[in-house]
């Protein structure tokens, strides 16, 4: 799993896109804007196959009653939702991409730490 995030300073999310794999050509975006808010940055994030699996289980279907009518609902926690309440952004450090690897103009590569 992937994703890309909009963050600030203190690696507050503001923007999450998951992806299950990468775009075809890989210095393209998973998703684009036409310029980030002064002192924010958009950063690429691979997720370790834990982490995604945490992310898929609690973002799979559920079923809960719904308190107005009593009935059951179907309900599904949205991937991005889940990692911006629980997860930030390490800004404390910058990986550097092994070779070969190409990223979009101005993009970083970063980690993932738990509020």
């Amino acid at each position: 799993m992937y994703i890309e995030t909009l963050h600030d300073r203190d690696g507050e999310i503001k923007a999450c896109y998951c992806s299950d794999t990468l775009p075809a050509s890989p210095d393209s975006p998973l998703f684009s804007m036409e310029g980030a808010p002064e002192g924010w940055e958009q950063a690429r994030v691979n997720i370790d196959t834990l982490t995604a699996m945490e992310i898929e289980s609690a973002c799979s279907s559920a079923v809960e009653t719904d308190p107005a009518s009593g009935r059951p609902v179907i309900v599904r926690a949205d991937r991005a939702r889940y990692i911006m309440e629980n997860f930030k952004i390490d800004t404390t450090a910058s990986l550097t991409p092994g070779g070969g690897v190409r990223l979009p103009e101005g993009m970083k590569i970063r980690g993932l730490t738990r509020r």
